[in-house]
């Protein structure tokens, strides 16, 4: 992919004061927070949307399963889900070659955006994590690495006994359903599934590298990649 074709597909996230509804678009100050017509998640100081996410530098360990669909929609809402959409750019790779990633997430109480770096493959790599402002995460998106496209997916966090299933409906790439939980071993034990999912369980993808984000957006848009 080609650094112009890198930066068509890379947006930067719209100024929330002219969102419908802002002050900026509407005239009327409704419940508009301190940018605009979102309550920015970094400023409020609203709960992290990940347990990776609260922690700055440490080991991550985590568990990956391919599922054939996503459960629907009244499944998800029975099992107490609640959703996240997310765009993740990934950026040249800094000094150490570890991966550099930002993502903007957004619920319906607001916005976030994080910078991350990874190290390592498979279930246990080292993982640094910090929020960052709406500006940053402009000025960073001319970092974006032009051989990897941005992703975009919906990520739905189920309590599940003492563990958080976090499933991903991916729109870029499409049509993937992957699903994952943080453990504090590798070998940690994990409640059997919902029936609503364990039926939409293809395999465990833990240890299969084209199923790490930072892999899955070297496919090229358009590209007829099956990922089964």
């Amino acid at each position: 992919m080609s650094r112009t074709q890198c930066a068509s597909l890379v947006q930067a996230p719209p100024d929330p004061g002219n969102a419908p509804g802002s002050d900026a678009s509407s005239g009327s100050r409704g419940n508009a927070g301190p940018r605009g017509g979102f309550t920015s998640l970094v400023d409020s100081g609203m709960p992290a949307y990940s347990p990776s996410m609260a922690r700055t530098d440490g080991l991550e360990i985590e568990r990956k399963w391919l599922l054939a669909a996503a459960p629907s929609p009244v499944a998800l809402s029975r099992l107490g889900a609640t959703s996240v959409t997310i765009e993740q750019v990934y950026l040249a790779s800094g000094p150490t070659g570890a991966s550099r990633r930002i993502r903007w997430l957004r619920e319906a109480e607001g916005e976030a955006f994080v910078l991350t770096e990874k190290s390592g493959h498979g279930a246990t790599r080292r993982e640094r994590e910090s929020a960052i402002d709406r500006a940053a995460y402009t000025s960073l998106l001319g970092e974006a690495d032009p051989g990897r496209r941005p992703i975009r997916k919906v990520r739905h966090r189920i309590p599940h006994g003492s563990h958080t299933i976090e499933l991903d409906t991916f729109t870029d790439p499409p049509d993937l359903v992957v699903m994952e939980v943080e453990v504090g071993t590798v070998d940690e034990a994990i409640a059997p599934w919902p029936r609503s999912i364990a039926s939409l369980v293809v395999r465990e993808v833990t240890d299969e590298r084209s199923y790490e984000n930072a892999e899955l957006a070297r496919i090229e848009p358009g590209s007829d990649v099956t990922l089964a």
